[in-house]
């Protein structure tokens, strides 16, 4: 019963603020549009002859960088965790990159 009402507390607050987050960042953009470049246009927009605007350039290109870089790796661990857990299935214990059983 606990786990119950501690799950549907964290699945509330959860949801709530995720649908909070994806409203505020697609009605922000220009079109429907939400992301990084967006969020960059408008504090840029807000903020004119701030001298803070190149740092907000900076922090919108590095945030486009991480943003590409998951989406390279992600895949890459993916495969790379389902290949390491194959091991874990009986009946491929032996299936390995590396011939161990040869080296012993």
């Amino acid at each position: 019963m606990t786990y119950g009402i501690i799950s549907l507390i964290f699945w509330s607050l959860f949801l709530i603020i995720t649908v909070q987050y994806v409203w505020f960042a697609m009605n922000v953009g220009s079109k429907g549009e939400g992301g990084t470049i967006v969020l960059k246009e408008i504090l840029t927009g807000l903020l004119k002859d701030s001298p803070l605007v190149p740092f907000i350039s900076l922090l919108a290109i590095v945030g486009v960088c991480l943003f590409m870089g998951d989406g390279v790796i992600t895949p890459a661990i993916s495969i790379l965790s389902a290949v390491e857990g194959i091991r874990l299935v009986p009946g491929l214990e032996d299936i390995s990159g590396t011939h161990q059983r040869q080296l012993k």
